[in-house]
């Protein structure tokens, strides 16, 4: 980080100023030893890196001195002498030092998040001086990392709190790697666990079965091998809400088979007594009932009939078929619920859930997004300013 402070100083006075601005009035050390020059301090930087910015360890710390107009012709020690007072002279200090603080990241997005790092830097010195709004300014580099892309940087300055100034760096997580390692492999996994409704027969429930067992078992391998590389936190993040979902479905998979299976069976039941009493009802049909004689016709044997009748001759088995009669069909109802359609409503019901799910899974994260996003942007604009 390089920070640069601008002050005037009203109880100096100077001498002999170069006022080109090619050639910079640089301070040599003796002199700084007997100046005030403004400290910096990061109250969520490390420890010994505040320490070293104190004592100038490992800073590269320059002093000039810039003159605001012509000075004054005066003697000093009997020689003629340009004369400066502190208030038209401005004083500038360079600071380069390395910066290494903490920040409070949100993981509810994760790995999808968008994340807001607050830096505040103090003024670190006694007395009443406070920061001029007007002159503050941050500039940000365009930096590309390997796992944030950053927005330009904004401050945030508090007039009751006149030496603090905050910088909020909005960081916006690449997540191009997770989308091929995490996402993608799971929906080709769900892919193949909605084809199992249509790939196999109904009645191969071992094979549906084991099909969404299997996927279950290569979704919660996946999810081991994704926690042990994922930041710890307390609440839940976006990608154990996302494993976690897919190990759902695929358990719902294998209730779905299940409900099929059973449908199947029992229209397979519902069929095989269908059959038994279509049959039993041929067999009875089949049977010839006989009509037992009476006693007047053993009694009266058929008369022979007379020469010029053209009747027909009487038979004594006459009787044999008079009784036959035929019992109607059995026909047993036929349910309107099949196990094909069984099969069919839970494949669309199944997609359906999933299209929710993914619904919801995007506004959650926009929802998440937006309220970081909204924060940063209460932060000012800096960049269009005076000195830094």
């Amino acid at each position: 980080m390089e920070v640069n402070l601008a002050w005037r100083d009203e109880r100096l006075t100077f001498y002999n100023l170069r006022s080109s601005a090619g050639l910079p009035n640089i301070l040599d050390n003796d002199i700084l030893s007997l100046l005030w020059v403004p400290g910096i301090y990061f109250p969520s930087g490390l420890f010994e890196e505040n320490l070293k910015l104190e004592t100038g360890t490992m800073t590269h710390t320059t002093v000039t001195a810039v003159p605001g107009r012509n000075g004054s012709l005066t003697t000093l020690n009997s020689y003629e002498t340009l004369e400066y007072p502190g208030s038209d002279v401005v004083l500038h200090i360079k600071m380069l030092t390395l910066v290494t603080t903490t920040c409070s990241f949100t993981l509810r997005a994760y790995p999808f998040d968008t994340q807001m790092c607050v830096i505040p830097m103090k003024l670190d010195g006694f007395g009443t001086f406070q920061i001029a709004e007007e002159h503050l300014r941050v500039l940000s580099n365009d930096l590309s990392l390997p796992v944030f892309e950053f927005r330009p940087v904004r401050c945030f300055y508090n007039a009751s709190l006149s030496q603090e100034v905050k910088m909020g760096l909005l960081l916006t997580r690449r997540s191009g790697a997770f989308l091929l390692s995490s996402i993608g492999p799971c929906v080709v996994l769900l892919l193949l666990g909605h084809l199992s409704f249509v790939a196999f027969p109904l009645h191969q429930f071992t094979d549906r079965a084991s099909t969404s067992l299997s996927l279950l078992i290569v979704v919660a391998a996946l999810f081991s091998q994704m926690s042990s590389t994922m930041p710890e936190s307390a609440q839940p993040k976006a990608i154990d809400m996302w494993f976690f979902y897919c190990i759902l479905r695929f358990f719902i998979f294998f209730v779905f088979h299940c409900i099929v299976d059973h449908h199947y069976k029992k229209s397979i039941e519902a069929d095989k007594r269908q059959k038994e009493s279509l049959a039993s009802s041929k067999q009875q049909e089949a049977l010839i009932f006989f009509k037992a004689p009476s006693l007047d016709s053993l009694k009266d044997p058929c008369e022979p009939p007379d020469k010029g009748d053209n009747d027909e001759p009487c038979h004594h088995g006459r009787w044999v078929t008079e009784g036959k009669c035929s019992l109607p069909s059995i026909t047993l109802p036929h349910p309107w619920l099949t196990p094909q359609l069984v099969n069919r409503m839970s494949l669309f019901f199944g997609v359906f859930q999933d299209l929710m799910f993914v619904v919801g899974f995007i506004i959650h994260l926009n929802t998440t997004n937006s309220f970081t996003k909204t924060q940063f942007y209460t932060f000012k604009d800096c960049s269009e300013r005076g000195w830094r």
